[in-house]
């Protein structure tokens, strides 16, 4: 009798000790937080989180802000200020203007038009603009004593491009 005790005490002993071993090796249940400090961290899933932390995974931080690039800064602020105009990044100017003038047929006819630009600033901040369209306002022959033409025509055009 003492032997078949002996036995089964040592047989619990044996399956008590095989449970807790599978006990003891199985990982531990983790949960993610974010800490204050915008890291993201493991902590046991029983054990209290650090103060401030949140559950889960912490954003991501946005990209920290360029420096200004001189010459871009100030294209930007002639654009906004001297052309009222919109800054497209990095260095180009969209722009309206009204009533400015140009000769044609080698000075002979002066121009009067509403235009639209593209202008541009190169890296030493010396701007060039292309006109993308045009409506003419008024169109005169100088050598012929001031004399009114027609805005639509033909020697009252801007070549383009």
């Amino acid at each position: 009798m003492y032997r078949k005790v002996t036995l089964l005490i040592m047989a619990i002993s044996v399956v008590t000790l095989a449970v807790s071993t599978v006990v003891m090796a199985a990982p531990k249940e983790k949960r993610t937080m974010c800490s204050p400090d915008g890291n993201t961290i493991e902590i046991p899933h029983n054990a209290k989180g650090p103060k401030g932390a949140t559950e889960g995974v912490c954003p991501e931080a946005p990209p920290p802000d360029p420096v200004p690039d001189p010459v871009n800064a100030e294209a930007e602020r002639a654009c906004r200020d001297v052309y009222q105009g919109t800054f497209i990044p990095p260095n180009q100017c969209d722009w309206y203007s009204t009533n400015s003038s140009t000769l044609l047929e080698d000075g002979r006819v002066l121009l009067t038009f509403n235009g639209h630009y593209l202008s541009q600033w190169d890296e030493n901040n010396i701007m060039s603009s292309t006109l993308l369209s045009y409506e003419p306002v008024s169109c005169i022959d100088r050598l012929a004593g001031d004399l009114i033409l027609d805005p639509s025509s033909s020697r009252c055009q801007i070549p383009l491009g």
